[in-house]
């Protein structure tokens, strides 16, 4: 091999003038790291001291220190790799302090540097603030560029059904499962209460039927599950559905709660259905005022509502009351379905009083 420079011939082997390049090669690369090491002896300590400020910063946090820990996780939040979480450390920081212009600031460092970190941050704040619009508009900038993590889906959650629109939060139930939002018993109850709320926000009998059979069997046998589904559907005057299903709830498992809505449910359809077999007779007050001052219902206890009250306002058509007489409550015939111990409710009658 030769090689020609300045007017000089070098020649020599292959081998060797591969050698000498990786020779050389490594010569460059051992100068070029001998330059460079002190630039990184200085990154490690900044690293070291970054790391040890946002340590004592999340140390003063929990102690509530609030003015020390902002002002070593803002000194920490130079670091690229713990700096988001130091900025979010330091808006919590700037809340406990009552700063709400040093906590924009730092809110909006962290809108730079970690969006899904920003948005959920922002939208605990506006749920804490009774803003659960605003919190869910901040969810959607935050879900409309990444996935939301669980923690956003729970903050969702709760925002929706605090607007009312627990129907969607429920939605978002296997979600909160799957990927372990809660703790069971937590989830649970969460589960419970969107159930519940779901079911009393539903606009119409249909919309109250898809809700209830969506939902697991087991959760269907819930007093307050039930109980809510019933007195939707009395509300929306379905209340076949609803003395069926407190019914088969009763039959499953005995609570006096549901126990005494069958009778107030099953009193007031009686009343709607049939008003002239209450022989003309309209109480001064409406049939749930007398129901909701019933003693508990126990085995024999109870047999109806026991307080007397006149009625002094027929309907067109009722039979006018003779002289010297007055309107007093009495027993209706029994209930169309009965279990032991249950209850008959007590219809308004024409009777004599002495």
């Amino acid at each position: 091999m030769i090689v020609r420079s300045g007017g000089y011939d070098y020649s020599t082997t292959l081998p060797r003038a591969a050698l000498l390049l990786v020779l050389a090669w490594l010569l460059l690369a051992a100068l070029w790291s001998l330059l460079r090491l002190p630039f990184r002896i200085w990154g490690r300590y900044r690293k070291r001291q970054g790391r040890a400020r946002l340590l004592e910063g999340l140390r003063a946090l929990q102690g509530g220190h609030w003015q020390r820990a902002e002002r070593l996780l803002g000194t920490a939040a130079t670091d690229r790799e713990a700096g988001a979480l130091a900025l979010a450390a330091a808006v919590r920081a700037a809340d406990g302090r009552g700063d709400e212009a040093a906590a924009q600031r730092w809110l909006t460092a962290l809108a730079e540097r970690d969006p899904a970190t920003h948005a959920m941050l922002v939208a605990e704040r506006l749920l804490e603030q009774g803003l659960p619009v605003d919190a869910i508009n901040a969810l959607d900038v935050a879900a409309a560029r990444s996935l939301p993590p669980p923690r956003g889906l729970l903050l969702r959650a709760r925002a929706l059904r605090a607007i009312g629109r627990a129907g969607e939060a429920y939605g978002l139930l296997g979600a909160l499962r799957q990927q372990s939002a809660l703790p069971d018993a937590a989830l649970a109850r969460l589960e419970m209460e969107l159930a519940t709320q779901s079911l009393r926000e539903a606009a119409d009998a249909n919309l109250l039927a898809e809700r209830w059979e969506a939902m697991p069997k087991p959760l269907r046998v819930e007093p307050g599950v039930v109980a809510a589904y019933a007195e939707r559907a009395a509300a929306l005057r379905w209340d076949e559905a609803a003395l069926r299903q407190l019914e088969q709830a009763l039959d499953a498992r005995w609570d006096e709660s549901l126990a005494d809505l069958y009778g107030r449910l099953a009193w007031a359809m009686w009343i709607r259905a049939a008003p002239a077999r209450s022989a003309g007779c309209r109480p001064t007050r409406p049939a749930r005022h007398c129901w909701s001052r019933w003693p508990d219902w126990h085995a024999s206890r109870a047999s109806g509502c026991r307080r007397r009250t006149s009625c002094t306002v027929p309907w067109p058509g009722a039979p006018a009351p003779k002289p010297g007489k007055r309107w007093a409550r009495a027993s209706p015939p029994p209930a169309r379905k009965t279990w032991p111990g249950a209850p008959t409710p007590t219809h308004c009658a024409r009777r004599a009083a002495r």
